[in-house]
């Protein structure tokens, strides 16, 4: 009899003691973790689907957009003289070989007016992909391009070939009719293989720049509509570059090189407005280049068009605070215990 009181006793003082009241706040706390593990398990597998869905969707619609340009090229030739000896009399004769390269010249002005509207017809299941639609308008001028400086003389200068090009990321969802002007000539531009895997190239046909030029001045104007994604960004190429972007999209992140203008960034509900205002000494490259166009993608500027914090990331965020909840909740019953 007093053993078995003796062993009641120790049960009591058992499950009295700390050790087992840790055990059962311990299992009890394992039993509501599990599901909602299986719950963040599920919010992580919806939320990887969604960016999968926003990515197919984006190279159907149109990605990033990025814009490098307008560029003149003008061809010139180079003549380079070898001395041959002749096996036989062992006289020595000088062969001249022309090859022709290309001059890149940038404007001396250029300016871009663009308008980029939030277009949320785009759903697949219950997935809904926010892009945008961009209106870019553009216009500029470039100035009698001045050879000395690259070391070309005048009258290797092939003026009747000149064209203008422009590059840029996304050229598949342009939804316009590229039309150029040139001092008030019209050209349609056309898409050129090239050799960067990164732009896309347009170009004009040739045209006489003698004849276009005035007073050795061209004038550009010309509109791009695109279908695009998640960012728009510049190169400032112009000795003078001024870009205005007006959008609706509530949410924009501002990045790059360059700073949007402090005084015109405006930010509401309703949308934003934002300027930029680079000049040649704020960059460090040229305004003219032969043979070959330097990579200036570190210098560009844009906006980033964030989507709000969407509910899969309210979601997650919840379930992390699961875990400290359930856990303070028993760690307190443990110490009043």
């Amino acid at each position: 009899m007093e053993n078995q009181f003796n062993e009641e006793n120790a049960n009591n003082h058992f499950f009295q003691s700390k050790s087992a009241k840790l055990l059962m706040v311990g299992l009890l706390t394992l039993a509501l973790l599990i599901p909602l593990f299986f719950v963040q398990d599920l919010i992580t597998e919806r939320s990887g689907r969604k960016k999968t869905v926003q990515s197919e969707l984006s190279n159907l619609w149109g990605k990033d957009i990025e814009f490098y340009g307008p560029i003149l090229k003008i061809p010139y030739k180079t003549i380079t003289e070898t001395t041959l000896t002749e096996d036989i009399t062992g006289k020595q004769k000088i062969q001249s070989v022309e090859t022709e390269k290309i001059a890149y010249l940038f404007p001396n002005e250029l300016i871009n007016n663009s308008k980029i509207k939030k277009n949320t017809s785009l759903k697949r299941g219950i997935y809904n992909n926010v892009v945008f639609k961009a209106n870019m308008k553009f216009k500029g001028n470039f100035e009698m391009p001045d050879f000395e400086k690259l070391n070309i003389k005048p009258e290797n200068i092939i003026w009747s070939k000149a064209s203008l090009i422009l590059k840029t990321t996304n050229s598949k969802s342009i939804k316009s009719n590229f039309n150029l002007l040139l001092n008030g000539v019209k050209f349609n531009l056309e898409s050129k293989t090239d050799e960067d895997k990164y732009y896309g190239t347009l170009e004009t046909p040739i045209f006489d720049h003698k004849l276009i030029a005035k007073d050795g001045l061209i004038y550009f104007d010309f509109n791009i509509e695109y279908n695009g994604s998640n960012s728009v960004t510049f190169i400032p190429i112009g000795k003078t570059t001024k870009v205005n972007i007006e959008s609706d999209w509530e949410s924009p992140s501002f990045f790059g090189m360059f700073a949007a203008e402090a005084t015109t960034k405006k930010i509401s509900k309703k949308g934003f407005t934002a300027d930029w205002n680079v000049l040649a000494i704020n960059r460090n490259f040229e305004q003219q280049y032969a043979s070959l166009l330097p990579k200036l993608s570190e210098y560009s500027f844009g906006v980033k068009l964030l989507e709000i914090v969407d509910e899969y990331q309210q979601n997650e965020r919840a379930s992390k605070y699961g875990f400290l909840v359930i856990a303070l909740t028993f760690l307190i019953f443990f110490l009043i215990q």
